[in-house]
C-alpha cells in the first residue's frame, strides 16, 4: 500500500522533482565567489 502512494505521489509531482533537480545544479554557481566563508542556503539570493 505505501508503495503504490509513494508511485501515484511521484508520478503527481514528476515534472516538479524534474525542476528542482535541474535548479540544483545551479547552486555551486551562486556560491563560486565566497572563498573567504563557507556558502550556505542563507547566501544564495543575498548580494555579496
Amino acid at each position: 500500500m505505501g508503495e503504490m502512494l509513494t508511485a501515484s505521489a511521484m508520478q503527481h509531482f514528476e515534472a516538479d522533482i524534474a525542476k528542482a533537480v535541474v535548479l540544483t545544479l545551479f547552486i555551486p554557481l551562486f556560491c563560486n565567489g565566497s572563498r573567504e566563508r563557507a556558502c550556505t542556503g542563507a547566501d544564495v539570493g543575498r548580494p555579496s
